[in-house]
């Protein structure tokens, strides 16, 4: 009996496909524990409504509960990176419209539900993917380290993001204190925050 020799399987640090996901997840992680702060501080600044801010919350973590399944069962039958692609995308799309809207002073209630919820959507799309995707990037005895070092990025940017976005937050509601404290000094009308 002829054995085949053992192919070597590379560390982890050095496995290109493994660190591609895993660096990209970090600012995408990154950004939705900013975002989870940021959502709510928004909702209060804009309506002074702490039922308005809770509605927002749930807005964003309801497909979170009720498409984690299906998702699944769909990811599995789709091309995994195509998803998380297109899921990420979205969802830098529709944050990226919240931006948008603040810079023109047309930010309105029901775009940060809608924005909540495709964040929402977006995130167990792309959550389920990359489970999905992770045992095809590493090998069976990696995945062990390769999901201590997935849960070592969510915790760090747990510890970072949030922090961050109350940091955002507070430097936008300062610039708005201040251009009002200007638009009333000044003839000229400043945008209202």
């Amino acid at each position: 009996m002829i054995k085949e020799p053992a192919v070597p399987v590379l560390p982890l640090r050095r496995n290109r496909d493994f660190n591609l996901l895993w660096s990209g997840q970090v600012l995408s992680v990154l950004g939705a524990q900013i975002s989870a702060i940021a959502f709510p501080l928004l909702v209060l600044a804009l309506t002074h409504s702490p039922a308005k801010a809770g509605i927002v919350g749930f807005a964003e973590m309801l497909p979170m509960g009720l498409l984690m399944l299906p998702a699944g069962a769909l990811v599995d039958r789709w091309d995994r990176k195509r998803v998380m692609v297109v899921a990420d995308s979205a969802r830098c799309v529709a944050l990226a419209s919240i931006v948008l809207a603040l810079a023109v002073d047309s930010v309105s209630f029901a775009q940060i539900v809608a924005v909540a919820l495709v964040d929402g959507i977006g995130a167990a799309f792309f959550s389920v993917g990359e489970r999905s995707a992770l045992r095809q990037v590493v090998a069976d005895e990696q995945l062990e380290a390769a999901m201590v070092r997935n849960q070592a990025r969510e915790f760090g940017a747990l510890l970072g993001g949030q922090p961050l976005g109350g940091v955002l937050s507070s430097a936008w509601a300062g610039s708005c204190r201040s251009s009002s404290t200007r638009s009333r000094t000044s003839s000229r009308s400043q945008p209202s925050c």
